[in-house]
């Protein structure tokens, strides 16, 4: 069932998809995390980009070693129907580009929460806001979703395994900032 998702998408390939799903592949990446954790950490709240820079660099590490430990391997190698449209190594189960997408998303609307909260960012009490920026989210995390399936990097269990992993590694790190930083007049 799962390679018939993938051979389903894969047969809608063109030029432009393979060009669009695979930028929205990088943009998932760590690469992608780690830009959006710099821009926090310099340009809105120290604190907070150090707890979720490394609650996120902790989460891609525990994801790894469940890659080392489970070795699915990538759907392309399981079937050679599948096109592997990019140049990867390691295994399939969980999907780090996955973990990356809600850790990211996660991590953004929450901080969107706490500056709302501090009163540092009222547009976010706007409804039209706040409507289109969980749509965003939503459209990221799909997208993402879809990119790795397309480009015959993951099955779609490898997809939720990795937003449960990325969940919880945020859920982790929403804890620690709220028990150790949140509420403290001085969060930069």
């Amino acid at each position: 069932m799962e390679q018939k998702i993938i051979l389903w998408l894969q047969s809608l390939s063109n030029e432009f998809l393979d060009v669009f799903f695979q930028g929205v592949s990088y943009i998932a990446s760590w690469i992608g995390a780690i830009c959006v954790f710099l821009v926090i950490l310099i340009f809105v709240n120290k604190k907070y980009g150090v707890i979720f820079g490394s609650g996120f660099l902790a989460t891609i590490g525990i994801n790894f070693l469940l890659k080392v430990i489970i070795k699915r391997p990538r759907p392309y190698i399981a079937n050679p129907q599948i096109i592997n449209k990019l140049t990867t190594i390691g295994h399939s189960f969980p999907s780090g580009h996955s973990v990356s997408a809600i850790f990211i998303v996660l991590a953004v609307l929450y901080l969107l929460h706490i500056l709302n909260k501090h009163g540092k960012f009222n547009l976010f009490n706007k409804k039209w806001f706040k409507i289109l920026t969980y749509l965003i989210a939503i459209l990221f995390i799909l997208l993402t979703a879809i990119s790795r399936m397309y480009l015959g990097q993951h099955y779609i269990s490898d997809i939720i395994g990795g937003l449960i992993v990325g969940t919880f590694g945020f859920m982790v790190s929403a804890f620690v900032y709220k028990k150790f930083f949140n509420g403290k007049k001085n969060n930069n």
